[in-house]
């Protein structure tokens, strides 16, 4: 009798706890609440975070799935990192709960976060969304979370994914060639002709994978297609071709998108000309040289000086006469860096280029192409410039840009804009440009209209540098980015620097623009995150106060 009274105080006592709150996670709870609404306490709400998952509960990870959609964006970012890295039996079976959320965001983030945990015990869960879920982001989050996860069960359900059809295939696609699973190739092939540029862009990105030289007909004729997303994934994907009969076919394909009408498809085909590396590529290049009458001139420069380590300058003809004298070797192939081959060209080049007059902004290169300069509006840039220099920072933006722009190369184009995030709750964002409407010609009235319009700018908000910096992907005529920063990123969608960078170069496929930056910083990790940002966008970083 005794035994059985022990054994039932025991089961009260734990049937208490299960639903009862630690101590130290209500605390947690209750600072996070009531933090929400202040702007200036949001670092000590993510040091609450972190200190609420090392508790490893239910309600911790309940907590912390809730703040993927909270108000302040980069907390949502914040909170997946937490999350990832989270302890705790209950943490997997909370985030596949989440999957049936009724906000997307929580459920796209949910699955992201099962991928990045290699979640084996969630993959019911996830390809179940995969099949049912509404919201495309959420199906394609469910498609790279079982390819991250990659056992059998989850290459099943991405084989039914790809079956299934629609925009998420393409994710289904692209994770099964990563997964090398090649007896998928087939169907794969089949999803080039979809409708969605997205499943398209998938089935092309994983035959690259795969291994595109079987399929290499069906590829070619994606060159075709009416979507620029689809055209760029083409040339990418003709560059892993490595027989060489499946080169000879893909020759005229390679041949077109160097003369797209969209100046980005031209530009990452000269890109994937270096990726593919063989003679063809040297050859398709000096014929385009020769056409080509935009900036891209020094991209296809660039590509022959590194696939054969000669320098003949910009001349078609001598760059034709060399090969054709040559023994037609190419140079030792480098390791591809993680940004890919594209970048601007040094000041010293661009007088051999014979593409007429330049001026600079901070001693940065501005070429004849569309210009997009945006500023940092954050409190600091209302600062001194330094103890003997009292004029503000933004005053100095102001004065450089004025002096850039009535120098900017006949038939420039550019325009001004700045990226707000108000220190205030609810947070409210704005994105503000000189026009509205996108670039305008470099035409005194609209020089003024530009200095006028920057004159009025109030300085005041958080710095958000990735809204600031893709933003202008909108306006698919801008080239190049002039991005003026005293630091790094507090606010936006990413503060934590290698995520900010990784979503950058997610941008950037589509949209190959040059990013230029300019620090004023006096941190030297600020300073080299902006370098960073400029490695990343094939551009140079100029540091005028250092």
């Amino acid at each position: 009798m005794r035994v059985q009274l022990w054994l039932a105080i025991a089961a009260c006592a734990l049937m208490a706890g299960a639903g009862a709150i630690h101590a130290d996670d209500k605390a947690d709870i209750k600072a996070i609440d009531d933090f929400k609404s202040e702007p200036f306490k949001q670092y000590e709400r993510e040091d609450k975070m972190r200190s609420l998952a090392k508790s490893g509960s239910a309600e911790a990870a309940n907590k912390l799935i809730e703040l993927l959609a909270d108000d302040y964006v980069h907390i949502r970012d914040a909170a997946s990192d937490i999350l990832i890295e989270m302890k705790g039996d209950p943490v997997h079976p909370s985030l596949a709960r989440a999957l049936s959320h009724k906000n997307a965001e929580i459920r796209w983030r949910a699955a992201e976060v099962l991928g990045f945990r290699l979640a084996a015990d969630a993959v019911k869960e996830l390809a179940e969304k995969l099949r049912t879920d509404k919201d495309l982001l959420v199906r394609e989050a469910c498609a790279r979370s079982l390819g991250a996860i990659g056992n059998e069960e989850a290459r099943k359900a991405l084989q039914e994914g790809l079956k299934q059809g629609g925009a998420s295939s393409g994710a289904c696609a692209r994770a099964l060639g990563q997964l090398g699973q090649a007896d998928a190739a087939e169907r794969i092939e089949k999803l080039l002709t979809a409708k969605e540029w997205q499943a398209a862009v998938g089935a092309l990105d994983g035959l690259a994978l795969l291994g595109p030289d079987a399929h290499v007909k069906a590829v070619a004729r994606c060159a075709a297609s009416k979507d620029w997303r689809v055209r760029i994934a083409t040339a990418q994907c003709l560059a892993r071709l490595t027989q060489a009969p499946a080169v000879a076919e893909a020759r005229a394909a390679m041949t077109e998108l160097l003369k797209d009408d969209d100046w980005r498809v031209r530009r990452r085909t000269v890109e994937a000309l270096v990726d593919l590396w063989q003679a063809a590529s040297v050859e398709l290049l000096i014929a385009a040289l020769g056409g080509e009458k935009e900036f891209i001139v020094h991209d296809i420069v660039n590509a022959l000086e590194l696939l054969s380590s000669e320098r003949k300058g910009y001349s078609a003809e001598g760059w034709k006469m060399w090969w054709e004298g040559s023994k037609k070797e190419l140079a030792a192939k480098p390791k591809r860096p993680l940004q890919g081959w594209l970048k601007a060209p040094l000041a010293g080049q661009l007088a051999q280029s014979g593409s007429g007059d330049s001026t600079v902004f901070f001693n940065v290169p501005v070429l004849k192409q569309n210009a997009m300069f945006v500023f940092d509006l954050s409190g600091s840039m209302r600062e001194p410039v330094s103890r003997s220099d009292t004029r503000i920072k933004f005053d100095l933006a102001r004065e450089e840009l004025a002096k850039t722009l009535s120098a900017l190369p006949k038939g420039a184009m550019f325009n001004v804009g700045a990226y707000r995030y108000s220190s205030q709750y609810p947070p409210q964002t704005e994105w503000m440009r000189a026009f509205s409407d996108g670039v305008r010609d470099a035409t005194p009235a609209h020089i003024k209209a530009a200095n006028d319009w920057i004159a009025k700018v109030e300085v005041k908000g958080w710095g958000a540098f990735y809204e600031a910096l893709t933003l202008p992907l909108d306006d698919a005529r801008v080239h190049v980015i002039y991005f003026m920063s005293d630091g790094a990123p507090s606010r936006g969608t990413y503060v934590k620097r290698e995520n900010l960078l990784a979503a950058l170069r997610r941008a950037l496929r589509f949209s190959p623009v040059t990013i230029n930056t300019v620090t004023i910083a006096n941190k030297g990790r600020d300073i080299e995150f902006m370098e960073d940002i400029a490695k990343e966008g094939g551009g140079a970083c100029s540091k005028p106060l250092n």
